[in-house]
């Protein structure tokens, strides 16, 4: 009696856990559509024919546990017409077995499912177009361009102060008499007046000082030139270095989840290995076979949020050396909310 109550209370826990995963699935049938978009028609066909797999599973664990609650209700009445409960304890038993191989499906379902359900945001820009929004809003990029116009306008001003000078130069003298040997100022006379006009012309040659300045100006824009072109271009590299960071730890993420399924695979392969009746004497192996299937999982599982956090970390770097993340007034980056909704 005691042995039934038990399996009845454990085939209500697994009767509510197979209704809230009927929730999860209809999850998962949303973000397929999200997934496909950004995968091949090979990858796509593999990941229908898991789903197809994990749904037929789901079906049937859900046609067993109504299976199993007759068959609860049809042992209990076997036991009360008994004489004697021993003759009903290899029934017990087997329920019992049977019940334990559909918790441990359930559990092999529900991990296949998680990871379908699993998605990475996407990267909205590729690398032409995340470069060309960082060449535009970077703020320290807007300075280095300042500082080349204003060493471009010293190199014009030193420029125009060495072109050459052309003076149109005249001088006259009205010829007037000494007035300490002449009473009269105003005494012109046109024989003894002078006047000369003529030309002045300055050339570089003779402006040293302002020829150095010159080419001490060539030198300095020719730096701020160079140092702009190579803030641009390590600019350019951090965005590439991100981007193909985020796409390597998203095929990376890819093949975690591929490994996790199959380290599942393993264990549910393992214990139902180990509780075959006709295991003998290669049953003593089952709980090494378990704990290494354990380890994998607990391995990958580990590898597939590694893999998440650094594609997120690539793909907030993304957004930074674009000039374009926006910081809230909690300190976050705005776009934490929307991902927590994609994922």
């Amino acid at each position: 009696v005691t042995a039934m109550e038990d399996i009845e209370s454990v085939l209500t826990t697994l009767e509510a856990k197979v209704q809230s995963f009927e929730d999860e699935i209809v999850e998962l049938e949303q973000i397929l559509p999200i997934r496909f978009a950004r995968m091949t028609e090979e990858e796509i066909a593999e990941v229908e024919h898991n789903v197809a797999n994990d749904k037929q599973q789901f079906s049937d664990i859900q046609q067993k546990t109504i299976d199993m609650r007759a068959s609860i209700s049809k042992l209990r009445d076997e036991i009360q017409a008994a004489e004697d409960t021993a003759d009903v304890i290899p029934a017990v038993r087997e329920l019992r077995r049977g019940l334990l191989h559909t918790v441990r499906a359930l559990t092999g379902v529900s991990i296949a499912i998680r990871l379908e359900k699993s998605i990475l945001v996407p990267l909205n820009v590729n690398f032409h177009e995340a470069a060309s929004i960082a060449l535009e809003n970077r703020l320290d990029l807007m300075n280095r361009r300042g500082i080349v116009v204003d060493t471009r306008r010293r190199y014009e001003v030193a420029a125009e102060r060495l072109l050459t000078d052309v003076n149109l130069v005249a001088e006259g003298s009205v010829g007037t008499p000494p007035l300490a040997s002449s009473n009269e100022p105003f005494d012109f006379s046109s024989d003894s007046a002078q006047f000369r006009a003529g030309i002045e012309i300055v050339t570089p040659l003779d402006r040293r000082r302002a020829r150095n300045n010159f080419r001490a100006a060539q030198v300095s824009l020719q730096r701020a030139r160079r140092n702009y072109m190579a803030a641009e271009d390590q600019v350019k590299l951090d965005i590439r270095t991100m981007y193909n960071e985020a796409i390597t730890e998203a095929r990376i993420f890819e093949i975690c989840r591929r490994a996790l399924r199959v380290a599942a695979r393993e264990l549910d392969q393992a214990i139902e290995f180990g509780d075959r009746p006709d295991a003998g004497e290669y049953a003593g192996g089952r709980g090494v076979n378990i704990s290494r299937a354990l380890e994998n999982i607990l391995y990958n599982q580990n590898e597939m949020i590694e893999s998440w956090a650094e594609y997120e970390t690539a793909r907030l770097s993304i957004y930074r050396d674009m000039g374009t993340m926006d910081i809230n007034e909690s300190g976050l980056w705005a776009d934490d909310i929307v991902n927590l909704k994609a994922r």
